[in-house]
């Protein structure tokens, strides 16, 4: 419970803090983590991780007319029931966005660069990280100017640094893929 006051003050902070910028919005979004591919995260020991959710928080920085400039930032986390690993992941990110706006909703193309840092649980102990590039598309429901919710779904693919001298360098090791079904909440601070 105390955790729950913690972060509903921390967002409500934010949001104050955010509002008074006049250059564009924040989203916050949750999403699913769903590793795919031929790799460690996706078919460790013929399990994989399981994903158990992805929190994330988009602000735009930057507006040109439909083009949207800013930052990402989205921490991930993933069980491995066989042996007993947690594996979260903290991934800043630079984006850019272009709104193609119909009627009622807008689709949102977006892409990303920035790193993914991987935390293993204490039972590994090991932890590594590497260059993620990130492609989404969010379906916007235009139903107010200060707040609107959105579907989204996004890939993203991460490079993986070697994490032990014996774990060989191939594709399995270090090229992850994860893909990201989710639903969000944008705020609009933008005064009109």
């Amino acid at each position: 419970m105390k955790k729950l006051v913690l972060v509903s003050l921390i967002l409500i902070q934010s949001a104050q803090v955010f509002a008074q910028f006049n250059s564009g919005n924040v989203s916050f979004e949750v999403r699913y983590p769903t590793p795919i591919g031929y790799n460690f995260i996706n078919k460790g020991a013929d399990k994989g991780y399981t994903g158990l959710i992805d929190l994330g928080i988009d602000y735009t920085v930057y507006k040109i007319q439909k083009l949207n400039v800013g930052v990402l930032l989205n921490a991930s986390f993933f069980r491995f029931k066989p042996g007993d690993v947690n594996l979260r992941t903290i991934a800043p990110k630079l984006k850019a966005d272009y709104e193609i706006s119909l009627s009622k909703v807008s689709i949102v193309p977006q892409i990303a660069v920035g790193y993914s840092s991987f935390h293993f649980s204490e039972a590994y102990k090991k932890n590594g990280g590497g260059p993620a590039v990130k492609a989404a598309t969010k379906i916007v429901f235009n139903r107010d100017k200060q707040i609107n919710w959105y579907f989204l779904i996004a890939y993203e693919f991460t490079k993986l640094k070697k994490l032990d001298d014996f774990v060989p360098h191939t594709s399995f090791n270090n090229n992850i893929q994860t893909l990201y079904p989710g639903v969000g909440i944008t705020w609009n601070f933008k005064k009109d």
